[in-house]
């Protein structure tokens, strides 16, 4: 189910909480803060299946480590 939130104003030192449930059965979900869809400051995304979290970011479409 997505959910998008536009126009927050979020600053350095702030701090961010999300709670929620998976699916019974969800292999991964993601998390995407940034300005728009082409350039995000943190993507995370735990995948339950592989056992890890990815966490980058994305400038102009281009994945950063």
């Amino acid at each position: 189910m997505p959910f998008r939130v536009e126009e927050m104003s979020f600053k350095q030192g702030q701090e961010m909480t999300f709670t929620g449930k998976t699916k019974s059965g969800a292999s991964s979900f993601s998390i995407n803060i940034g300005h728009d869809s082409d350039n995000y400051a943190l993507h995370f995304n735990p995948r339950f299946s592989h056992e890890h979290i990815v966490c980058n970011s994305l400038l102009d479409t281009h994945l950063r480590p």
